[in-house]
């Protein structure tokens, strides 16, 4: 049993929040590993349920924690998705001890048009790659993706190429430097194909990322829809002055 000292400055359950949010970073509590019990937390601090419960709500406000209804809390698996450009999923899961999958559920050619004509900077017509992927961390769906690609650049590009890293295919196999991201990110609620594909509740809240990447010269190769599993992704943006 571990006696919290209350201090006049520092709200108790505010105090519980921050011990448990230590013992999270610091990887006591593991990520995806369940928490203990809002009443084995309440005996561990000699408080209220009611106190532990208000902590666990800091916490996930502020990401840390998960909670699922008659089961308990348990610590959200985090992926930084803030450099992608420079590392892409597979090496970033890879880093981090887990097995990355990405399963290509379609591919074939079509013709640019519309903003993908701008996006790409392609004229109306000019044929392009298609294809879509789910991309899965220990076989759970994090991430659907839609991509086109300019078939002008990359004339040999094959369904089976598409299994494994696209930017390891651009930068190691064909020799092209990748040299800058342009990212926009939107909340978008679940319908019933992307509740389906990356097994989520019809209109629980996920991430739209529109990505334009860009080769040497400045020649746009790459413009990518993504829809991010929320329960798994934080997103971090750091701007310098």
């Amino acid at each position: 049993m571990i006696k919290i000292i209350k201090n006049k400055r520092e709200v108790v359950y505010r105090k519980i929040a921050n011990i448990l949010s230590e013992k999270i970073k610091a990887g006591v509590y593991k990520p995806q590993t369940k928490l203990p019990s809002e009443t084995a937390l309440s005996i561990k601090y000699s408080v209220s349920r009611l106190t532990i419960r208000r902590a666990l709500e800091i916490l996930l406000n502020e990401n840390l924690i998960i909670k699922q209804k008659g089961v308990g809390s348990f610590v959200k698996d985090t992926f930084n998705q803030g450099n992608k450009i420079l590392s892409g999923f597979t090496q970033e899961i890879s880093s981090k001890n887990k097995k990355p999958r990405t399963e290509v559920i379609k591919f074939q050619k079509t013709i640019a048009f519309g903003n993908l004509c701008q996006e790409l900077k392609v004229e109306e017509g000019e044929k392009l790659y298609y294809f879509e992927r789910i991309r899965y961390v220990n076989e759970v769906p994090y991430i659907y993706e839609k991509t086109y690609m300019p078939v002008k650049l990359f004339p040999d590009l094959r369904k089976k190429d598409m299994r494994g890293s696209k930017y390891k295919y651009v930068e190691n196999i064909l020799e092209k430097k990748i040299i800058k991201n342009r990212h926009r990110v939107f909340p978008q609620m679940t319908d019933d194909l992307l509740s389906k594909l990356l097994h989520l509740k019809k209109g629980e809240l996920l991430l739209k990322v529109i990505d334009t990447n860009f080769l040497e010269g400045n020649i746009p190769f790459e413009y990518c829809l993504s829809y991010f599993n929320t329960n798994n992704f934080e997103f971090i943006l750091t701007v310098e002055k």
